[in-house]
């Protein structure tokens, strides 16, 4: 469980192992990362292990280590959804041939440490995200009569079978990598979530607004400690009523602006 300030934003992230995985003793097959640009801007990353993977857990680690790796070193130009689409292509081939390699160093198939994935990459100017996969990516914008408050950034994939989705590891993956670029001005908030939040957090695919806004008050909220965010959000992830929508494992990423603090009079 992690929660930090990076400038002007308030991010807290918290994991839970599903109640199927803990009765099999499988652990938590999910992982993220977050990290700051020494030249400005945040990076965060998100993956879902692959339930059928032999290496799920480790999977999801390396998957979101190395896209942050990647975007850390990546010299960054001027981001249009063109060139961000091209970033987008290039970090998936290097978590690809990072995979492969270590896959072939254990003597296992790349397929063994499948993995979905969600980035973040956020800049003064730009919030850039990438998905392979489900799970979803939501931001809270302003609110047009034609634009909703809070809007699916990427679009998750979803195979004809329950749970069937592709991973960084699938063959033509790139075919399914869904992008956007929005004005950093417009990103009010925003939600990275695995697939195991979907039931609670999505209704029909639309992002549902008495899941988000109450918790982005509440990573937003400045009279709670960062410490006390922390052990609330783990609980809710962990509660009685998340799991009985969801048997599986659960990774949510807030960001919220720092509020602003008020002008003395006469400053």
């Amino acid at each position: 469980m992690t929660v930090f300030s990076a400038r002007r934003w308030m991010i807290v992230a918290g994991s839970c192992e599903g109640v199927q995985h803990q009765q099999h003793a499988l652990g938590n097959q999910d992982a993220y990362a977050l990290a700051s640009r020494v030249s400005g801007g945040l990076i965060l990353a998100v993956a879902d292990g692959a339930g059928s993977a032999k290496h799920a857990a480790q999977g999801a680690r390396i998957t979101v280590e190395q896209s942050i790796h990647y975007l850390s070193q990546m010299a960054l130009g001027t981001l249009t959804p063109e060139t961000w689409q091209q970033c987008a292509q290039d970090t998936l081939t290097h978590v690809q041939t990072y995979l492969r390699q270590h896959a072939t160093e254990q003597q296992e198939s790349s397929n063994a440490y499948a993995a979905t994935l969600l980035v973040a990459f956020i800049t003064p100017e730009h919030t850039a995200v990438l998905q392979i996969g489900d799970g979803a990516i939501v931001a809270k914008t302003p609110e047009t009569p034609d634009t909703p408050a809070l809007t699916l950034l990427t679009q998750p994939f979803h195979g004809e079978h329950a749970s069937e989705t592709i991973f960084v590891t699938s063959q033509n993956c790139s075919k399914h990598l869904s992008t956007s670029v929005i004005p950093a001005q417009h990103t009010h908030a925003l939600a990275l979530l695995t697939d195991g939040l979907e039931s609670v957090a999505l209704s029909y695919g639309v992002p549902f607004e008495g899941f988000f806004e109450p918790l982005f008050a509440f990573a937003a909220n400045p009279a709670k400690s960062l410490g006390t965010k922390c052990a609330e959000l783990r609980a809710f992830l962990a509660s009685g009523r998340v799991n009985a929508r969801s048997y599986d494992d659960k990774t949510l990423v807030l960001l919220t602006r720092e509020p602003v603090a008020p002008v003395p009079e006469g400053a």
